[in-house]
């Protein structure tokens, strides 16, 4: 299969690139700034700038600027809105332009669901109503117009990605170095945001990519939730990294102090969102890593200092 792939140097791209030439699978790598025979090139801003190759099988759509790592302004709100909503544009003008792509595989978030307390969310719960729910509903529009198109024979997939976790970058490295030499988890002074009590809806790096192949290659259709079925309160999350890194967690940040450092960012790290991934597992697919403890033991390396899963209670799953 030649899969083309935008987004494919990011966090998830990388691994799924990887995981793709690895099963020999042909992939090339969508850039702004291609560098090799497989890399094409495109500018997500300029209608047609996305060619795709004539032997493609299937589009991988991830692309799109960083939600967390700066403040928002409304120059920075707009990077994140553009890179998604054009990008897709782009993305959805090639595979009606190629005229016989198999399948779609198109990014998604979360964040479609906004802060939703206590209420548990499959796919067919609402939008939100923030900045990230309705950043994600246009995003998601977008790659919906090929549902049902005339000339193209292909309904995308809408993979709705929680925080994905990994060693090397992405939310786990900022949580446990924030600001560069301050390491707050290494050194015993983490804790929870704000009370703690918010659904964090989370998944390994290695579930995510896995999750991924399996949409790809079993031809699905429509949106899919990509979380852990071991969804965890965010003080339970922080009390798990405390003992993978054999350190107390001891010092909460307060959402007004959370708010202070990071500004509107606050209201996505505060965020509530009891996500299930039932509609993923029903198409037979089963997660490595369901639970917390087992999952950051694997990326923190710290093996010996989390007892096996079944030494211990399973982690908080929806009923």
């Amino acid at each position: 299969m030649h899969v083309v792939v935008t987004g494919g140097t990011g966090l998830i791209g990388s691994h799924l690139v990887d995981r793709l030439r690895a099963r020999d699978d042909e992939v090339t790598v969508v850039s702004r700034d291609p560098t090799g025979g497989d890399q094409i090139g495109w500018d997500p801003d300029d209608p047609g700038s996305l060619v795709l190759p004539d032997t493609t099988d299937a589009v991988v759509h991830l692309a799109g600027a960083p939600i967390v790592g700066e403040r928002w302004d409304e120059n920075r709100k707009q990077a994140i809105r553009s890179s998604r909503v054009q990008g897709t544009q782009r993305v959805v003008e090639a595979v009606e332009a190629h005229g016989d792509i198999q399948h779609v595989v198109s990014g998604s978030a979360v964040g479609y669901y906004g802060d939703r307390g206590e209420e548990p969310l499959d796919e067919h719960a609402e939008p939100g109503e923030d900045f990230m729910a309705q950043v994600t509903q246009v995003w998601e529009a977008e790659a919906r117009r090929l549902e049902g198109h005339e000339a193209v024979d292909v309904d995308p997939a809408r993979i709705r990605t929680g925080t994905v976790l990994a060693e090397e970058s992405g939310a786990l490295p900022e949580m446990l170095n924030p600001f560069g030499f301050v390491k707050p988890f290494h050194w015993g002074m983490g804790g929870r945001l704000g009370d703690g009590q918010q659904w964090f809806a989370w998944i390994h790096v290695e579930d995510e990519v896995r999750a991924i192949l399996h949409v790809l290659d079993e031809g699905l259709s429509g949106p899919f939730n990509l979380v852990a079925p071991g969804v965890v309160r965010n003080e339970q999350f922080t009390e798990a990294l405390g003992e993978a890194l054999g350190r107390p967690t001891p010092f909460p940040v307060p959402e007004f102090a959370l708010r202070l450092m990071v500004g509107e960012v606050a209201e996505v790290l505060t965020a509530s969102q009891r996500v299930r991934s039932d509609r993923l597992q029903e198409t037979g697919f089963s997660f490595r890593y369901p639970h917390i403890r087992p999952a950051l033991a694997d990326l923190l390396g710290e093996e010996d200092a989390v007892p096996e899963e079944r030494d211990r209670e399973p982690e908080a799953a929806l009923a």
